[in-house]
């Protein structure tokens, strides 16, 4: 009774083994696609980015929460339109706050028939020494 007992733990047990690698990939639910590993940002905790197109004018918006130990935070955002196979940035909108977050909302005139996309760079500072600062790019995609 003892042995049949170990055995059956036993195969419980490697049967265990095979199922946790095999779970434990983080999968992005949108693609079903194995995601990479993904940058730990020490003291940006989030960020966000959006470009909305209504009657030729683009409202470009951004912005970071960071830790509260950070004293300031910059962002640079810029609003970039696909034209002869590359990027051309046609804006640039900076903005500065001097507390753990920040953001940024402005407008501009764009034109039909092109592909935009906002790429924003955005810095954490403590006590005036920059401590962190990534870059991210949302796709607005094609302007009918």
């Amino acid at each position: 009774m003892k042995s049949v007992f170990h055995k059956y733990i036993i195969v419980l047990f490697c049967a265990f083994c095979l199922v946790i690698p095999w779970s434990s990939y983080p999968v992005d639910a949108a693609d079903n696609q194995k995601i990479g590993v993904q940058p730990f940002n020490l003291y940006i905790s989030s960020t966000s980015e959006s470009v909305s197109i209504s009657n030729g004018i683009a409202t470009c918006s951004s912005s970071i929460r960071s830790t509260t130990n950070v004293t300031e935070v910059i962002i640079v955002a810029k609003l970039q339109k696909y034209q002869n196979g590359s990027w051309i940035t046609q804006e640039t909108f900076t903005e500065t706050s001097y507390t753990y977050y920040g953001a940024l909302s402005k407008t501009c005139a764009v034109e039909h028939g092109y592909s935009y996309r906002l790429v924003t760079t955005y810095q954490a500072v403590v006590n005036g020494l920059s401590v962190e600062t990534i870059t991210k790019t949302y796709n607005y995609g094609l302007y009918l």
